[in-house]
């Protein structure tokens, strides 16, 4: 896929989502989600969305992933052109979501090979041929094996679930990916198979990423941007490094207090190397 550099890939501006609670005669109650969120973010750049549960991670990426999932005040423009004025087929060719629970958003009446055929069958013109090659290129890619697209999704493990829902993401090959909280919470040798993926896809398709991540150690070999979220408000929005050395909101300077104490207490008690992020070897789990 030919892929258009822009400086502005993705532009969210005073972004409000909002859920109706009722009505009192005339005037509509609304309950917010998201408060005036604004941030950028390039071609080819990865943005850390970090905040306590309940602060409106999940939320955003919904409303990126679908428009149509709530109602929203402001813009969200893709190549400076508004996200409802895209059909979904474009749409879903330039943005996609890893789903977090693969067991409610994934059809379990169908085998693994169909999951993966829809998207492409609906929203390309891929022959047959070239559909089968797709879903065995990009299956093996994510560490499933051939012997998985046969298989329903009660019979895979929850780590063969996850990387099934990062191939359905990928099979259309996107611009950008969305990913929420569900690999940080995995272990740390399978979070860094995940990450190690997410790098070698920014390196050679120039994907970006919008990832929900609280581990600043993950910040920092991820992510360019960070934006901090706070009940649904942004406490701040930049680039990594500074917002790490030099955090202006009392939540940001919690979360480096934080990692802080337990880096120090870890190393303390254990003195080892620091180490970055190495390529590890994709296993089918």
């Amino acid at each position: 896929m030919a892929y258009t550099i822009t400086p502005k890939f993705l532009q969210v501006k005073n972004l409000s989502v909002f859920f109706s609670t009722g009505r009192y005669f005339f005037l509509q109650k609304k309950r917010y989600a998201l408060s005036d969120i604004s941030f950028t973010l390039k071609q080819g750049e990865t943005l850390a969305i970090c905040g306590d549960a309940g602060s409106g991670k999940s939320t955003l990426l919904q409303i990126l992933n679908d428009s149509n999932a709530a109602s929203y005040e402001g813009e969200i423009l893709l190549y400076e052109k508004n996200i409802r004025d895209y059909d979904r087929r474009d749409r879903v060719s330039i943005i996609r979501m890893m789903y977090p629970d693969p067991d409610t958003a994934l059809n379990p009446h169908i085998r693994v090979y169909k999951i993966l055929e829809m998207p492409l069958s609906m929203n390309t013109g891929l022959s047959p041929r070239e559909i089968k090659k797709r879903i065995s290129v990009t299956a093996e890619y994510v560490g499933l094996r051939e012997e998985h697209l046969n298989c329903y999704l009660h019979m895979l493990t929850d780590i063969q679930k996850l990387r099934l829902s990062l191939a359905r993401a990928l099979v259309l090959r996107p611009q950008a990916l969305l990913v929420d909280s569900s690999v940080e919470k995995l272990d740390a040798v399978l979070r860094m198979d995940f990450y190690n993926m997410f790098l070698d896809l920014q390196k050679r398709y120039r994907m970006s990423l919008i990832i929900c991540l609280n581990d600043l150690c993950a910040i920092k070999h991820l992510a360019d941007k960070v934006l901090i979220l706070d009940h649904g408000k942004a406490e701040e929005f930049g680039r990594v490094e500074p917002m790490i050395y030099s955090p202006r909101s009392d939540l940001t300077r919690r979360i480096v207090q934080s990692y802080n104490h337990e880096y120090r207490c870890v190393h303390s008690a254990a003195p080892a190397v620091a180490r970055p992020l190495g390529v590890i070897t994709k296993n089918s789990d």
